[in-house]
């Protein structure tokens, strides 16, 4: 009965289970549910590819979604553009066994709620930009492989509950800004083999601890302020391949167990201030060895024995300055330089300059020669010639200095520490402090002048300043890897002594100063990964020293310099990555000894015979617009071939020579070997592999070209649109007499083409006075409106005949005097049919208009003075006048006026009440007006003959008096 218990509730306790499983999409809705809250929370219809999300298709059909079993498994979104926060429902997702994340715009805090996730085994979250601490909950994720947490803005300690991770080979914390000492209980982490812990603020001790990870192959710790010496336990780490523990505060010995990691492949130590060597001669597997900035001097470094692989790279100069020991004794001064530095040769030097005759281990001088002494110290010995020690400078007598380097180098200093807001470094150890310049971050001093500045990865912002220029005794300037904006200040050209300018990786704007090309013991120049526009200056050539130049990845313009062909001793040259243009210079094939030669990624259209270059290691020419004919005659030869880029190439712009009913298109520049495949509209154009194609059907046309030699290259053409020409055919169109044609309602010139199959409406409209008569030519018609089809060329004529006019006479009089009346045509004169004849009345004083009439019929509603009529046949027109009431009782009437005839003047009596006089000739034109009260006229500018004198009253009243001119 117990059992049968049992049973039954174990049974309601799995059908329970599965009806509160509700399944949507192939998966468990709560899961269904964590993935749309991602895509909510995270701006899902902004990411670079969302297929299917949020919808109602199968979740396994999601892009980047992986579900076995029914549950989701697998999330990999990495560089999807994904912004926002991670939800805290993706802790409702417990199969998740990978969390891909990477390369997105995820700000916000670690969800805690992913410790829920405890199947996870890889889970990446960089770079973005989430801040906060990390949460103490991923120690929970007991089947963590790998953990990406790095190139983020995540701050506070490293939780020790990471140390709970023991299934963990990969960590990737670096590049945050955690803080505290490296946890002890990172010595649990038993599976571990790449601990990347670089790039942040951690401080402390390196624990000792670190060295029972015995699967550990890459140890990074470099770029921290991790303090105190090398732990001797990390000569336990037999599988260690890498070890980083350079720019940190490291002192004392380099222990003794570290030279017994014979797997060791990098061991970088610089810029820390250790100051002993142990033996690496052991370390047969070094490809790179870095040892410069520290305190080693030739007797350690002799000792260490160190070498690294054919090819490989050791560095240990510059290192820090030494002591130099001082005894006064009466007026002389003497300083000498310790043996045991290992030095064989000695130069001394006062204020800069060296002193002749000066080369052994102590210099003795008098107390009252001021200056600044140092001593440069060197080896013969081929295992260290790289290597110069200098003394720390020694000041006899007063001297202008300032934290122990000359007074203008310690302001020059301050002011690029303030331009480039030295408070936001990564790392300013020293800066503006009242410790010495030479144990400034960053900062070389050799005989108290700043020698080498290298602050590379410490999130410089802002310009250079000019105050540079100042730092005139500078070797070595290092500033890649920042946020340095503006342009590279010109006074640089006073740093004579510069043998290396690094600006690589920054926001570089402007030109590329000429000032550059005065700097002649310049070895080094790289601008590369800036926005340096403009030309590579064609001074360049002045720079004889030089042995590397990159200013690759910019907006450079123009063409390579051939000036640029006499820097005889160059080795690298990187000009890729910019917008240079033209052929590379036939002088590129004088520098002999280049070993890198990157001319990827601009515009350039030929190539020189570079057979000359026969030190090349590395050779890239792709992303150009060269050919197969470019590279035959490069005839570029490597040791290893596989190392000469030179695909892809730009595409190429077809030839092409018009006819009518076809196309010939042409790829350009061939030689021997090209093998040519054409296409229309993207299908293969069977038979055709020749240079030349002859298109006869319309289309979009395109080639791709490859050739044996380089059968890593396809070139391909630019698609041609083909489209194939109509025939044109012309039409002339004559008149003849007085009229127009026009196409289709438009006016065109007399001659005029049209496509073959053109159908146009052609109509002929008459001048006035013609008339259409008829159509010939092309086509004959007596239809003004006819329509025609071009099928050849065609000429047609519309001819037009003149109407003839029909003349009528014209008569006009008054009826019953009282007045005159002119026309616009002469009395009894024979007038063209349709002539508008305009008649003009002039009644007699106290008179006016009564009726005009037409061939006896009285024009109703007109007793103007004026009357327009159109002739259309003989024609009589009269007018008559009437007596206006009132006016012989106007006083106006009483004037008199006289003499008549009269020839010089006019005199009028018993004027007072005249307010204007008017003299108008018989046809109504006037000839002489007076205002006011008149009493005489001047007339003698009147011609001889009849006239109406027309006096008006103040009161509007009018009279007129018929006139004779002598």
């Amino acid at each position: 009965m117990k059992q049968f218990f049992t049973l039954l509730s174990t049974l309601l306790l799995f059908t329970a289970g599965v009806e509160a499983q509700v399944i949507v999409g192939g998966v468990p809705d709560t899961e269904r549910n964590a993935l749309i809250a991602l895509y909510d929370a995270t701006n899902g219809p902004g990411w670079k590819n969302s297929n299917n999300w949020k919808t109602d298709a199968d979740v396994a059909s999601w892009n980047g979604i992986l579900v076995l079993n029914g549950h989701v498994v697998e999330i990999t979104l990495n560089a999807n553009t994904l912004n926002g926060s991670i939800p805290a429902a993706i802790g409702s997702l417990p199969n998740l066994t990978s969390l891909i994340l990477y390369g997105n715009q995820l700000t916000g805090e670690i969800p805690t709620e992913l410790g829920y996730l405890t199947q996870l085994q890889y889970l990446d979250l960089s770079p973005n930009q989430l801040s906060g601490n990390i949460p103490t909950e991923l120690g929970m994720l007991v089947n963590l492989k790998e953990l990406y947490l790095g190139d983020n803005r995540l701050t506070g300690s490293i939780p020790a509950e990471l140390g709970n991770l023991q299934n963990l080979t990969l960590l990737y914390l670096s590049s945050n800004q955690l803080t505290g000492a490296i946890p002890p209980s990172f010595s649990n982490l038993n599976s571990i083999k790449t601990l990347f812990l670089y790039g942040n603020q951690l401080s402390g001790a390196v624990p000792g601890s670190l060295g029972d990870l015995s699967n550990l192959e890459k140890l990074y710790l470099q770029d921290n302020f991790l303090t105190g010496s090398i732990p001797a336990e990390l000569g336990h780490l037999e599988n260690l391949t890498v070890l980083y523990l350079s720019n940190n505060q490291l002192t004392g010995k380099v222990p003794a167990s570290l030279g017994n990691l014979s797997n060791m492949v990098e061991l970088d130590l610089n810029n820390n201030q250790l100051t002993e060597l142990c033996d690496l001669s052991k370390l047969h597997k070094l490809v790179r060895c870095y040892l410069y900035r520290n305190r080693f001097d030739f007797t350690s470094l002799l000792a260490a024995n160190a070498s690294v692989v054919a090819g490989g790279q050791y560095n240990y100069s510059p290192q820090a300055e030494v002591e130099a020991m001082r005894d006064e004794s009466g007026e002389t001064i003497t300083l000498s330089v310790s043996p045991s530095l290992g030095g064989s040769d000695y130069q001394w030097f006062k204020n800069g300059e060296s002193i002749f005759g000066q080369t052994m281990v102590s210099l003795s001088v008098p107390s009252s020669d001021n200056g600044l002494y140092h001593c440069v110290i060197t080896n013969s010995s081929v295992a260290v010639q790289q290597l110069t020690l200098s003394t720390k400078v020694h000041i006899i007598g007063s001297y202008d200095m300032d934290h122990g380097v000359a007074k203008t180098d310690y302001e020059a200093l301050k002011i690029f520490f303030n331009a480039t807001n030295g408070t936001g470094w990564k790392r300013s150890n020293g800066w503006n402090t009242e410790k010495p310049v030479a144990e400034w971050y960053g900062v070389s001093v050799m005989g108290g002048r700043v020698a080498g500045l290298n602050l590379t990865y410490n999130q410089l912002s802002g310009a250079i300043p000019s105050e540079i220029g100042i730092l005139d005794g500078l070797i070595t300037i290092n500033l890649g890897n920042n946020q340095l904006t503006g342009s590279i200040p010109t006074s640089i050209e006073n740093l004579i002594r510069l043998k290396g300018l690094y600006l690589w990786d920054n926001q570089l704007t402007g030109e590329i100063p000429s000032e550059l090309c005065t700097l002649y013991q310049l070895v080094a120049f790289n601008a590369s990964r800036n926005k340096l526009t403009g030309n590579i200056p064609s001074d360049i050539w002045r720079l004889q020293g030089l042995i590397i130049l990159d200013v690759s990845h910019n907006l450079l313009t123009g063409s390579i310099p051939a000036e640029i062909g006499n820097l005889y001793i160059l080795c690298n040259l990187s000009i890729n990555n910019n917008q240079l243009t033209g052929d590379v210079p036939t002088s590129m094939n004088w520098l002999v000894n280049l070993s890198t030669l990157r001319l990827a990624g601009n515009h350039l259209t030929g190539l020189p015979n570079l057979s000359g270059l026969s030190n090349l290691i590395e050779c890239s020419v792709n992303n150009n617009e060269l050919d197969f004919t470019d590279l035959t005659t490069a005839n570029i030869t490597m040791a290893d071939m596989s190392k000469y880029v030179y695909t892809p190439q730009g595409e190429i712009l077809l030839q092409r020579n018009n006819n009518v009913g076809s196309v010939i298109l042409t790829v350009p520049r061939h030689i021997s070997g090209n093998v040519y495949t054409w296409y229309r509209n993207n299908v293969e154009v069977v038979g055709q592999k020749t240079q030349t194609l002859t298109a006869t059907s319309e289309g979009l046309y395109r080639c791709n070209v490859i050739n044996p030699n380089y059968s890593k290259l396809q070139l391909g053409t630019l698609e041609e649109l083909i489209t194939l020409a109509t025939p044109l055919y012309t039409l002339t169109i004559n008149t003849v007499g007085g009229g127009s044609v026009v196409i289709d309602g438009q006016a065109y010139p007399a001659i005029v083409s049209f496509f073959e199959g053109a159908i146009m409406t052609l109509k002929a409209t008459p001048a006035v006075g013609y008339t259409f008569t008829g159509w010939s030519g092309a086509m004959i018609s007596a239809d003004a409106e006819i329509t025609i089809t071009m099928d050849a060329a065609k000429a047609i004529t519309a001819t037009f005949a003149e109407i003839p006019v029909k003349t009528y006479a014209v008569n006009y009089s008054v009826t019953g005097g009282h007045g005159q009346v002119a026309a616009t045509v002469a009395n009894g004169a024979q007038v063209a049919n349709g002539t508008v004849a305009t008649f003009t009345a002039t009644p007699d004083a106290g008179y006016a208009v009564k009726a005009w009439t037409v061939n006896g019929v009285a024009v109703s509603n007109n007793t103007t003075n004026t009357y327009n009529y159109t002739v259309t046949g003989a024609t009589t027109v009269t007018v008559e006048f009437v007596l206006t009431t009132g006016i012989e009782t106007s006083a106006i009437n009483q004037v008199r006026v006289y003499p008549n005839p009269f020839s010089d003047g006019l005199w009028f009596e018993n004027g007072d009440d005249i307010r204007k006089v008017t003299i108008i000739t018989l046809v109504g034109q006037v000839a002489l007006v007076a205002n006011g009260s008149v009493s005489y006229i001047e007339t003698s500018a009147l011609k001889s003959g009849i006239y109406l004198v027309r006096i008006e009253s103040a009161q509007g009243t009018t009279v007129s008096r018929r006139m004779v001119k002598r």
